[in-house]
């Protein structure tokens, strides 16, 4: 892979995510984010529980679409912002 990206003058950043140290855990009405940025955040949860694959997809989005990057760790979410809104 690093070959791959040297070869078209990308740069090679690693195996590890370059914005790991920005990922948050969600905590359920912490005051880090707005109401409804909770709602889409639960509603994606349940979603994935209840193995609702389009559900959380369109959850996901919306939350794209307010700036905010959302990955599964450990059994919890956690987001960060990615400065696109």
């Amino acid at each position: 892979m690093r070959e791959a990206f040297e070869r078209f003058a990308y740069p090679w950043r690693g195996t590890s995510d370059p914005h790991e140290a920005d990922f948050a855990r969600w905590v359920d009405g912490s005051p880090d984010l707005d109401e409804s940025t909770h709602a889409l955040l639960r509603t994606r949860k349940r979603a994935l529980a209840d193995k609702q694959s389009g559900a959380a997809e369109n959850a996901l989005d919306a939350l794209r679409a307010r700036g905010l990057a959302v990955r599964d760790r450990d059994g919890a979410q956690q987001y960060r912002h990615t400065g696109s809104r």
